[in-house]
């Protein structure tokens, strides 16, 4: 495609931007909801884990179903075992982990105030 002048060309693209812009708005991460299960749905997979698994964690038997290569299990199974991973099995730290050296600098005094009570906390 021939652009007659460099202003043609820009025109052309800014355009094309506008609409991407625009798609990218209405079909962004921000307008996403969060994927709730419903009420129906609850405890299924909890429940097929007891069943066909029995004394397996849920979150053991969630990673061992998405680790699977094979076709062994549903893809009901697999859809469940995936949300199961991507939202139920995440540990979080309580704090964040510092340094042995910077623990040190704060017990010595050497550092005060609110990072050093979050240090000593972590």
């Amino acid at each position: 495609m021939g652009y007659k002048s460099h202003a043609q060309r820009k025109a052309v693209h800014a355009s094309k931007a506008e609409k991407k812009g625009a798609s990218m708005k209405k079909y962004g991460a921000s307008k996403k909801k969060f994927p709730e299960i419903k009420e129906k749905n609850e405890g299924k997979f909890t429940a097929w884990v007891e069943k066909n698994m029995p004394g397996t964690d849920t979150c053991k038997a969630a990673s061992k179903v998405m680790r699977s290569k094979t076709k062994k299990y549903s893809s009901s199974v697999v859809k469940m075992a995936n949300y199961a991973n991507n939202f139920g099995c995440k540990t979080k730290k309580e704090g964040a982990s510092f340094n042995p050296k910077l623990k040190k600098a704060v017990a010595d005094g050497k550092i005060k105030g609110k990072f050093a009570d979050a240090v000593m906390k972590g």
